[in-house]
């Protein structure tokens, strides 16, 4: 894994008694507290990618605010809103309209 990864130094998954493993992969990375710099509200057709091109010029870090904000979305909140053509909610996204949430600093 690279050293420039969010996910350097965490642990992979444990291999049984038998030395079988499950899942090939890393355990869930450690997040630390970010520290907030703007609040934003949601405004419909706003992606976290797009927002965080707006406020770190790089829209890869999107992971940055989600991080920042896990209380109240996750990456699934990549689109924060958008149309619900069955008008049932089933996207679970619009809930996100209006909501306020920080945008942290670019590092910490």
């Amino acid at each position: 894994m690279k050293r420039t990864s969010r996910y350097h130094g965490t642990a992979n998954f444990a291999a049984d008694p038998l030395g079988r493993t499950g899942f090939r992969g890393t355990l869930p990375r450690r997040i630390g507290p970010a520290t907030g710099v703007v609040h934003h509200t949601v405004k419909d057709g706003q992606r976290l990618d797009y927002l965080s091109l707006d406020y770190f010029k790089d829209d890869r870090r999107w992971w940055r605010i989600a991080d920042a904000n896990r209380a109240v979305m996750n990456g699934a909140d990549l689109l924060l809103a958008e149309d619900d053509p069955a008008g049932d909610g089933s996207l679970g996204r619009s809930g996100m309209l209006g909501r306020q949430f920080v945008v942290p600093r670019k590092e910490e």
